[in-house]
């Protein structure tokens, strides 16, 4: 999903159809996918999705209700609300996520593990964790999903604003 031959590689995918409005803006380089998700949907929804690459996500939703169901993953499922974060661990997975709100906002950052290794600062801490990424196992980081404190979401906002609506181009998007 990384094209090495550019600085940044962006993606926007723009919804308006039956099933609501909205869009998915996505920026990837160097082994890092950030996303940010605004859709408005006339009903509860249900997608399908098929993933063939593995990743450590933080996942922030912002807006909206949702429970993803991972297959083949002895029921592995996960869900979120507003305000609501966590990191989670996924190989190469399929499955679906059902929006249980119809307003859904949400910001994704997804790394390779080797970069999300690289940059733990204390690895011990985080031995569950990364043993169940050696076991190729879909799992959360927090048993629960924690709350969006007013400074993550400065940050969360600031993160959005530089990076997912920069106008700047290749080299200078990048930095």
């Amino acid at each position: 999903y990384y094209d090495p031959d550019s600085a940044v590689t962006e993606r926007v995918t723009g919804i308006d159809n039956i099933l609501g409005a909205g869009s998915y803006r996505e920026v990837f380089f160097e082994g890092i996918h950030i996303a940010y998700g605004d859709l408005r949907l006339k009903r509860e929804t249900k997608l399908l999705f098929e993933s063939d690459y593995e990743t450590v996500e933080m996942h922030f939703d912002l807006c909206g209700a949702s429970v993803t169901n991972i297959a083949n993953a002895s029921d592995f499922s996960y869900e979120f609300t507003t305000n609501r974060h966590n990191i989670i661990y996924v190989p190469g997975v399929k499955g679906a996520i059902h929006f249980n709100a119809t307003s859904m906002r949400t910001l994704e950052i997804n790394l390779l593990p080797s970069l999300f290794k690289k940059y733990l600062q204390d690895a011990h801490a985080y031995e569950g964790f990364l043993d169940l990424i050696r076991k190729q196992s879909p799992t959360l980081l927090g048993k629960h999903n924690m709350p969006i404190m007013p400074p993550m979401m400065h940050l969360i906002n600031a993160i959005i604003d530089a990076i997912i609506n920069c106008a700047r181009k290749g080299i200078y998007k990048r930095l």
